[in-house]
């Protein structure tokens, strides 16, 4: 995938292990860093096989790699956790397809037959008869645009010597599936179950619930990961993938799911399926990669008020092929509210948390992101608790004001800062009282400045990329179809006019906000 510039999700896991001291800024973070698990050494937890496994029959296409009725091993699997930052826009995403490992210069050949259109120095797109379309990343392109590519005879082109590994990915209809989902990628085999490490219960605040006295909406975030079902050579080797779904049950009865067996969700959802704390292997934080690190996937369920009483909650890790990793804990839910937090004696306040500055694009640090229904009364106690806690610079901003930022919730931030590698030292500093905080671009809507001229540089979203030998009328088509799906300030473009775009192709743009869905492979540009 494109160049990993900054995992934003690592500065809040790594907190604790940078913290810790200077001396160690490599020390593998602990899971105390995050707060109330549970798991290590409590609960019982089981590993098992599908029997029969949903795996191992016939698939629609082959490897990409020679031989191509063999498996290889995948170093990526659907649905992991990434962070892609370009310009001045960061965004995590689902990683929408599978990483399979290849030495430097093997020849990338195609799945399946169609017609190939170099779409960057090092991505190549076969569209084919059916209306698919497969990715296929970090290559030297061996073909030209329009060329017709034969399955397992056509080079598309060679891993290149920095990537390791070849990215694939299918499109069906601008959906985006799951290449090693039973029926698509064969052959392929899993002998692996995954494993839960832990699990951890929050408020809808993001505060750390007692598991013995749980109450009213409870979000359970589960620690689970999976082993890739063939060793992985290299710097790579040992490293965790996501597993392909978690669930919840109570009393047997399941209440939460996340699903990546066959599709992953909108982008927009990353943090609802995700919980702070998340971070990839190999995080790079600031302008450090931590290689070698192993990636920590933290699960984000909730669950309705439970009645009061015992209760027996299980979390079910499975992959594609129906191995399944489970932890079984006991927790009780209480009758009682819990009381608000009170600053103790002598703790600093303030009468009104910060504003925002009024028309200001810059990073920040989150605490907590409350529903903003209702009154702001919870969201400014929550901001007098923090200031409490000897956190500067404390605010609570409505989200539906700025771009970039999922509507309906007070998010409580602290500090405004002109660099994401400013706010990930701050996220370290505040992590021992909000261990799930995280830096983030905070964009407002206000102009932080005048107008500049309409032919300065500009960030624009690029949602479709269609060939100029295609015509015209092929991206009006396009055009239509974001217009049809309220996208704002939709536009096409001839890249070969433009500077920042690679020449011949009708681009279709939109104004910079949230990836649409129907555009999953959308992705934010300086022109």
């Amino acid at each position: 995938m494109r160049l990993l510039v900054l995992a934003l999700a690592a500065a809040a896991a790594l907190a604790g292990a940078a913290a810790a001291g200077a001396d160690r800024p490599t020390g593998t973070p602990t899971l105390a860093s995050l707060g109330a698990f549970r798991g290590a050494g409590q609960g019982q937890r089981t590993a098992s096989l599908a029997r029969p496994s949903r795996c191992g029959g016939p698939g629609a296409y082959g490897w990409p790699v020679k031989p191509f009725h063999v498996p290889h091993p995948v170093r990526g699997d659907f649905g992991d956790p990434r962070t892609v930052f370009e310009t001045l826009a960061g965004a995590v995403s689902f990683h929408n397809g599978i990483d399979i490992a290849a030495p430097a210069g093997t020849p990338v050949y195609p799945v399946v037959s169609g017609v190939a259109w170099v779409m960057g120095p090092q991505e190549i797109v076969v569209r084919t008869d059916d209306g698919r379309s497969f990715q296929y990343w970090h290559l030297k392109p061996a073909v030209l645009d329009a060329d017709h590519v034969a399955a397992g005879r056509t080079v598309l082109g060679r891993v290149l010597r920095q990537a390791g590994h070849v990215h694939l990915a299918e499109i069906d209809e601008g959906v985006v599936r799951n290449p090693l989902a039973p029926g698509h990628l064969a052959p392929y085999e899993d002998r692996t179950p995954p494993a839960v490490h832990g699990v951890a219960f929050r408020d809808p605040a993001g505060a750390p619930l007692d598991p013995d006295a749980l109450h009213g909406p409870v979000t359970v975030v589960a620690w689970a990961d999976d082993a890739p079902s063939l060793p992985v050579p290299g710097p790579w080797h040992g490293l965790p993938v996501a597993p392909a779904a978690v669930l919840v049950a109570v009393d047997g009865v399941v209440r939460a799911a996340t699903d990546f067996r066959r599709t992953i969700p909108r982008q927009e959802s990353f943090w609802q399926v995700y919980a702070s704390g998340t971070y990839q292997n190999a995080p790079v934080v600031g302008r450090r990669l931590y290689s070698g690190r192993r990636g920590r996937y933290l699960f984000r369920l909730g669950l309705p008020p439970l009645a009061p009483g015992l209760h027996e909650l299980e979390v079910v890790a499975e992959d594609v092929c129906g191995n399944r990793g489970t932890l079984t804990e006991r927790v009780r839910a209480s009758g009682v509210a819990l009381e608000p937090a009170v600053p103790p004696l002598g703790a600093p306040r303030e009468d009104q948390p910060l504003r925002w500055p009024r028309g200001r694009t810059a990073y920040t640090v989150v605490l907590a992101s409350l529903p903003a229904r209702g009154s702001g009364a919870a969201a400014t106690a929550s901001a007098r608790r923090a200031i409490a806690a000897g956190i500067r610079d404390v605010g609570v901003l409505r989200s539906s004001s700025f771009a970039g930022l999922a509507p309906g919730f007070r998010v409580l931030f602290s500090g405004v800062y002109r660099s994401a590698a400013e706010a990930a030292q701050a996220a370290f500093q505040v992590s021992s009282v909000y261990p799930g905080a995280y830096p983030r671009l905070v964009v407002s809507r206000a102009p932080a400045r005048p107008a500049e001229p309409r032919r300065r540089s500009h960030d624009v979203l690029v949602l479709a990329s269609v060939p100029v030998a295609e015509g015209l009328p092929a991206a009006r088509r396009e055009l239509a179809r974001a217009r049809q799906a309220g996208l704002a300030d939709v536009r096409v473009l001839r890249s070969d006019r433009v500077r920042g775009l690679r020449p011949g192709y009708w681009v279709v743009v939109s104004a910079p906000g949230p990836i649409p869905p129907i555009y999953p492979d959308a992705y934010l540009r300086r022109l």
